[in-house]
């Protein structure tokens, strides 16, 4: 899964889609601003200043008036989301940007239950702003004592718990640069009920070089058996081969 990917060439571009419910989630290899949707989740500290990270990216892009609005909200809470408009972004398509506080003082290391419970809040808050696509980055890879998996198996969870609350959000992106990361949200997300959109057919991986499409080719009843043999899906001719998942999910 996504082992081969040089994440220092802005041209590759490698995802893996998954079904929850009614919701379609993408994991992509990238930054979450090279991949905005009507709604971007982001960390911020309960000062309201957008100063490093992707907050600060955001600040940089979006202008300051992002930061600006931000302050509007009056005296940020550890664990709450707030909402401002996406700035310049939102010649981009952002409508909202979504700040989960997790910190009460920049550069501060985040607990895991404000980390937590800003999500979630966020989460909820996308479901009164009806939200239909959001994109969310990695989260919880801060928090002292917390390895990748761990953290991932939190953001996997929380989102899970809000898709099920039946939440209006109909394509989510979670991008980042930790291959290990992306892996365990989709084993987390997996175990949770989600399915990976290939066994549906509907597997698309995007790169530089083609457009791949899973085909599985006509059940057949082989000599001396009475039912008929499991179609084994194969690949373009142009493409890795892949036997249910197992090569190209790993």
């Amino acid at each position: 899964f996504m082992t081969d990917v040089d994440v220092n060439e802005p041209h590759q571009i490698v995802e893996r889609l998954l079904r929850y419910a009614h919701t379609d989630i993408r994991l992509v290899v990238g930054s979450p601003l090279d991949h905005l949707s009507e709604a971007l989740y982001v960390a911020v500290n309960a000062r309201a200043v957008l100063a490093s990270g992707l907050a600060g990216s955001i600040r940089l892009l979006g202008g300051a008036e992002i930061e600006r609005e931000l302050r509007l909200h009056g005296q940020l809470l550890v664990g709450g989301a707030y909402r401002t408009s996406g700035g310049r972004l939102a010649s981009r398509g952002l409508k909202h940007v979504i700040h989960g506080v997790t910190v009460s003082e920049p550069g501060a290391s985040p607990r895991r239950v404000s980390v937590e419970d800003a999500f979630g809040a966020a989460l909820l808050l996308l479901s009164d702003l009806r939200a239909r696509t959001a994109t969310f980055p990695e989260i919880g890879t801060r928090v002292p004592g917390l390895t990748l998996v761990q953290s991932a198996g939190l953001l996997a969870s929380i989102l899970a718990g809000a898709l099920r609350r039946q939440s209006p959000l109909e394509h989510i992106t979670i991008a980042g640069l930790h291959l290990e990361y992306l892996r365990a949200v989709r084993d987390r997300l997996i175990q949770e009920g989600a399915t990976p959109a290939c066994l549906q057919s509907k597997l698309d991986i995007m790169s530089s070089a083609a457009i791949v499409r899973l085909v599985s080719p006509p059940t057949r009843i082989e000599p001396g058996r009475t039912h008929a043999s499991s179609p084994t899906p194969t690949w373009s001719s142009d493409a890795p081969r892949c036997s249910r998942c197992s090569s190209c999910w790993r």
